[in-house]
This record gives C-alpha cells, structure tokens and sequence, in this order.
C-alpha cells in the first residue's frame, strides 16, 4: 500500500488532478465569501436592507474565526487527520451556504428580520467551515507536492480562489438578473460541486 501511495505521488497528471479537486472547493468558498457584495443593490430594493444589515450579514461571516474556530479547526485537523475534518468542515460549509439561499427565498420566514437572522445563521456556519477549509487544502497541497511543485502548487490553488472572487464580483449580478436568491443558489452550488469532488478525493485517496 506505502508503494502504491509513493507511485501516485510521483506521477504528476495524478497530482494535478488532486489539485484540481480540492482547488474547486476553493474556487467555490472565495465565490461565495464576496458573492454578495455585488448584490448590495438588490437587498435593499428588493429585502428592504439597511446598509447597516447589509453590513451585518457580510461580517457575520467572520464571527465563527473572533470565536478562534480557525483554531479550534486546526487543532482538529492535527488530531483528526484530513479525513474526518475535512468531510466535517466541507458539510457545514455547504450546509451553511444553502441556508443563506433558503433564507433569501423566506424559507424560514419572509419577514425582514427572518430573512435577515437565517442568512446570517448561514453565514456563521459557512465562516466556521471556510478558513479551516483553506488550511486543510493548504495541508492537502503539502502531502501532495512536498518535494515537487509544491510553492506553484500553492500558487495556482491561491489563483483559483482568486478567480472565484473574480468571478463573484464581475459576473454576480448579471447571474441574479434582478433575483437575489438565484444568484446565492448558484455559489452555493458551486460549493458543493467541490464538496462532491472533495469527498470523491477522499475516496481516491
């Protein structure tokens, strides 16, 4: 088993596709984490959002790291392994994105303040699974590419999710196409289409 691990390491079209697995993920998270942005517009003619709840539900994102969990997130990536924590964290990560859409679409309530408490409920479960999410994808590059391409690796899983933001902010809007729900649905759909290809990683690893 060792041997058969060390032979697809070596191979390079097999690092790249790991690497084009788990950089989707990535692609996806930096979508999602500055989708909305765009869309400011949109909440407050179509939701009636303040700038200030605007505001709110941005950083509500980054609530779960003040709490540490991007520590705590480490430290089970220490003890748990890629694995385990990785499959955790990518669930709640998508859970959370798909709470946000459903709430756009008042599925916990169409009340201002329902439709405001729900996506950020989501934003805080998506936040609590994103920057753990790079750091394991940073430690997955690592078991991969140590000794190889490692620093390009890293470079182009960084380029992806830079594309990801790219993307949110240059094209959110046309998505949404006067819907804010459609354009939320389509980033969180894209993190699962990573979290698919992330668990479908960890079955081939």
């Amino acid at each position: 088993m060792e041997q058969v691990k060390k032979l697809l390491k070596d191979s390079a079209a097999v690092r790249f596709t790991v690497l084009f697995m788990i950089s989707i993920l990535m692609f996806g998270t930096y979508w999602f984490q500055d989708g909305l942005g765009p869309l400011k517009g949109l909440f407050e003619s179509q939701l009636g959002f303040t700038s200030s709840q605007f505001g709110m539900l941005i950083s509500s994102t980054t609530w779960a790291n003040l709490a540490l969990m991007i520590i705590v997130g480490g430290m089970a990536l220490d003890k748990w392994g890629i694995r385990k924590t990785g499959l955790i964290l990518c669930v709640i990560a998508t859970i959370g994105a798909f709470v946000v859409a459903f709430g756009s679409m008042g599925w916990f309530g169409t009340t201002k303040k329902a439709m405001l408490v729900s996506m950020m409920i989501g934003r805080i479960l998506f936040g609590i699974g994103l920057e753990t999410t790079c750091v394991l994808i940073s430690r997955t590059i690592v078991k991969w590419f140590k000794g190889k391409e490692l620093a390009f690796a890293m470079g182009l899983n960084l380029l992806v999710g830079r594309l990801g933001s790219f993307c949110a902010i240059s094209f959110g809007l046309d998505i949404a196409d006067g819907n804010i729900s459609i354009a939320i649905i389509t980033s969180a759909s894209i993190i699962l289409f990573g979290t698919i290809l992330f668990i479908a990683y960890l079955m081939f690893d």
